[in-house]
């Protein structure tokens, strides 16, 4: 299942990003074949070109768009699944990324593969690009299903209308399978129904539905005669291998980072330097000199806790990555808690260590 929204970790390469993938979902296979498979990957969708770049950030210029959503793909793909199921594939992409992303869609359903996705509004030649498409009324009653290159003879023949030249597919059957009969003109409302509620009508009488229905028969009735075994459940891979991938993942994703931990040792001297100022040389008496080092005491703990506050963020940005991941099965949520809070805690250490030396 390929989410809407493209989640990534922006300082690792593509190549990385679906060889860690491989990794979590391949438990049988030796690292030759999940190496392999991921080459292979990247060759059908048309990434080999930018198989060693970063993903990168919102701050960090890496993949375009299109990249993006076929990096998202071929997640998926490295398990070599026979349906792949996608949300909106093409939102947020322009026409020309649109464009790419079906036809690389298209190739694999060509390859073989079973390809469910739900889209909005497509351009014509995306259009084209679609073998059977289900057209949905506002109530949600089916007002067609069947060959794409075929919905317009329903619309003709079917219902009735006149279509005229040059005119979208996809944006003539959305308006009408979305008229009601407060609104469309005179031609999209019959009886004071709306259109999408008479296609609905015509549908479910017409040689589309029938054959359809006759198909769904013929596959319920092979099934009665032939015991088909469900595949085997994929073996997931061990508690170790999960935190290890993890943990060495996260690690390199935050190694590239460098500004990051600078920024943090830059906040940490400069605080050290100022509260080391104020109390230079404190008083060796009794009364100021014991509340002074309260001060500090004060201070220097306050500062350590603040400070680890940072490490939240790592949570807050990984959050989508993870739910994506172990809705996936790639792995145990007691592993990526581990195998991260064990990748970062080196880092906060080093901060309260320069801190604490300095001041």
């Amino acid at each position: 299942y390929v989410l809407q929204d493209d989640v990534f970790l922006g300082f690792l390469s593509v190549w990385e990003t679906l060889n860690y993938s491989a990794r979590l979902r391949l438990a049988d296979a030796s690292p030759f074949e999940r190496e392999s498979r991921v080459d292979e990957v990247l060759s059908v969708l048309g990434l080999s070109h930018v198989r060693d770049s970063r993903i990168g950030t919102q701050f960090i210029r890496g993949l375009s768009g299109g990249e993006k959503k076929r990096l998202s793909i071929g997640q998926e793909l490295v398990t070599n699944p026979i349906i792949l199921f996608l949300d909106e594939p093409t939102t947020g992409l322009d026409s020309y990324n649109a464009l790419s992303v079906m036809r690389c869609l298209s190739r694999l359903a060509q390859s073989g593969k079973t390809l469910i996705y739900s889209i909005h509004q497509p351009r014509s030649n995306i259009f084209q690009t679609f073998d059977l498409i289900t057209l949905l009324t506002d109530s949600g009653q089916m007002a067609y299903f069947g060959p794409a290159k075929k919905s317009m003879d329903f619309v003709q023949a079917g219902c009735g209308l006149k279509v005229e030249p040059y005119v979208n597919p996809a944006d003539y059957l959305l308006d009408l399978v979305c008229t009601t009969p407060a609104d469309g003109d005179d031609d999209q409302r019959l009886d004071g129904i709306g259109m999408g509620q008479h296609m609905a009508s015509t549908y479910r009488g017409s040689e589309w539905a029938i054959a359809t229905e006759k198909t769904i028969n013929e596959i319920l009735a092979d099934l009665k005669r032939n015991q088909y075994e469900a595949p085997m459940p994929r073996r997931s891979t061990g508690r170790f291998m999960q935190f290890w991938v993890v943990a060495s993942r996260a690690m390199k994703n935050n190694l590239r980072n460098p500004l990051k931990t600078l920024v943090m040792i830059s906040i940490s001297v400069f605080f050290a330097l100022l509260i080391g100022s104020i109390y230079y040389q404190v008083s060796n008496n009794v009364n100021p000199g014991i509340q002074n080092r309260a001060g500090v005491l004060f201070f220097l703990a306050m500062n350590g806790a603040f400070s680890n506050l940072g490490s939240l963020e790592l949570f807050l940005e990984g959050r989508n990555i993870f739910v994506r991941e172990r809705a996936a099965g790639m792995y145990k949520a007691s592993s990526y808690f581990v195998g991260t809070v064990l990748m970062d805690l080196p880092l906060p250490l080093l901060y309260c260590s320069i801190f604490t030396g300095i001041a």
